[in-house]
């Protein structure tokens, strides 16, 4: 909306200046010819240049507004498409943390030999912009995943160097976040 002042603030000046030009070309022409149909001629000239001017600054101003709307609409699609893949690969990924998740649920002696399939690489590059693309409660969730998830891969914590880590919750909350964030994409 700044950008179409600005525009009306110059379209506005460039008419009251060409107008001023031409009528006070036109009082000057008067004031020296005698002749009346150089006159006449004059001032159907001034107007004429006039109206000219006039038509040719809508049209400008018409086609810069025109290339304004393209333009909003045209970031406006971008953002959404960056959003949109940003979402699915994070639900990707998700998703094969879920899986690894599973597997070592069904299999715990196996934990140390599946827990550097944890990816992260999606959500380490995507957090900062993901704050503002789902709720705050779903990015909270979402990064509660990823700590534990580093947690459970970095073995340092008690909790998660024993064979009682709760697999299933953690297993149902990534179900949980895949859904809201699907529901987001298809919203």
């Amino acid at each position: 909306m700044q950008i179409l002042k600005t525009y009306k603030k110059y379209f506005a000046a460039g008419t009251f200046f060409s107008l001023g030009i031409i009528f006070s070309t036109s009082i000057l022409i008067w004031l020296n010819l005698n002749d009346e149909l150089t006159i006449l001629s004059s001032v159907i000239s001034a107007f004429g240049s006039l109206l000219g001017g006039l038509l040719g600054g809508l049209v400008a101003f018409a086609v810069a507004l025109s290339q304004i709307n393209s333009s909003k609409e045209s970031e406006e699609q971008k953002a959404k498409t960056f959003t949109t893949n940003t979402l699915n690969l994070l639900i990707d990924e998700i998703n094969h943390n879920k899986e690894i998740l599973k597997i070592i649920h069904s299999d715990p002696l196996k934990k140390d030999q599946y827990t550097s399939m944890f990816e992260s690489s999606v959500w380490n590059r995507s957090k900062f912009d993901a704050r503002g693309m789902v709720k705050n409660t779903t990015f909270n969730i979402v990064s509660e995943i990823y700590r534990e998830l580093k947690d459970i891969q970095q073995n340092t914590l008690e909790e998660y160097r024993t064979s009682n880590i709760d697999y299933i919750t953690r297993i149902k909350t990534a179900e949980k976040v895949i859904s809201d964030l699907k529901t987001l994409i298809d919203s």
